[in-house]
C-alpha cells in the first residue's frame, strides 16, 4: 500500500476481504498513518453457500487482482471488457 499510496495520492476506497494479511499489526500500524484518505469497506466473513461468493472469487482473479485503477470509470470498463460487457 506505501508504494501505491506514492503514484496515487487521491483518495481511496478499498474492499477488505477477511485476509489475515489484512488484519496484522503492520497493517494496523499502517492505518495509523496520518492524512491516509483511505476508507475501507470490510467484506462480511466467508460464506461459501452465498452464490456472491464465486463472484467475489471471479472478479478478484480475472479483474482486480494486483491493480490499482486510479479511478471508478477504469474499473468499470475493466469488469465490462471481461464480463464481456458493452
Amino acid at each position: 500500500m506505501r508504494q501505491l499510496r506514492a503514484k496515487y495520492s487521491q483518495p481511496w476506497l478499498v474492499i477488505w476481504d477477511n485476509s489475515s494479511a489484512h488484519r496484522g499489526q503492520p497493517m494496523g500500524d499502517y492505518l495509523t498513518t496520518p492524512d491516509l484518505r483511505l476508507r475501507l469497506i470490510a467484506l462480511p466473513a466467508y460464506s461459501p453457500d452465498f452464490a456472491d461468493e464465486a463472484l467475489w472469487a471471479w472478479a478478484r482473479e480475472k479483474v482486480t487482482v494486483n491493480r490499482c485503477f486510479g479511478t471508478k470509470a477504469k474499473l468499470q470498463e475493466a469488469w465490462a471488457l471481461v464480463a464481456g460487457v458493452s
